[in-house]
């Protein structure tokens, strides 16, 4: 028989759904998923059991107003954090989120750009989350150990493409 997910409710049988969905939220999470910005789900298995919530239907001027590139790259990325490792689950959000970035970006053998990118991505989706789940948002921005690695990853890219234009012979031109 094939291990159940405990993060997909169609997995569960009906008693398992009831208590699943009775289970106690920490303190940050109730205040994030009722509509506070400022908590920050404190595990990692937290955003996730919130990012199984029903998908929004925001109004059409709202939805009109998201560049369909940047709307389809914001699901992407919310889709990398569904799908994340469950050892996960019992880590700070932060860490768990720089982690999987990491994974992807050593697995698919991202640039550092696109690393970089993936990040800012992922942070714009969590504050714009009501237009894709119905919850309430995530400011990410505000958690001191995720600006941190948004900084690294910037100088990381910065470093990168600095090696690449030396390499093509284009001396001087990001200085």
């Amino acid at each position: 028989m094939a291990e159940k997910d405990p993060f997909c409710l169609a997995d569960l049988t009906t008693e398992e759904k009831c208590e699943e969905l009775a289970r106690p939220l920490s303190e940050a999470t109730r205040q994030w998923y009722f509509g506070n910005t400022t908590g920050l789900p404190k595990l990692f298995g937290e955003l996730r059991y919130l990012l199984r919530s029903p998908v929004a239907r925001p109004h059409p001027l709202a939805k009109k107003a998201l560049v369909a590139s940047t709307r389809s790259e914001h699901i992407r990325v919310l889709a990398m954090m569904r799908t994340a490792p469950k050892s996960y689950d019992t880590w700070n959000t932060p860490t768990a989120l720089l982690e999987v970035l990491a994974q992807e970006r050593r697995t698919r053998a991202w640039k550092w750009a696109t690393a970089a990118k993936k990040a800012a991505s992922l942070q714009g989706a969590l504050e714009m989350l009501p237009m894709y789940l119905t919850t309430g948002a995530l400011a990410l921005g505000t958690d001191p150990e995720w600006t941190q690695g948004m900084r690294h990853l910037a100088a990381k890219a910065r470093e990168e493409a600095q090696e690449n234009c030396l390499n093509a012979g284009h001396i001087g031109r990001l200085m």
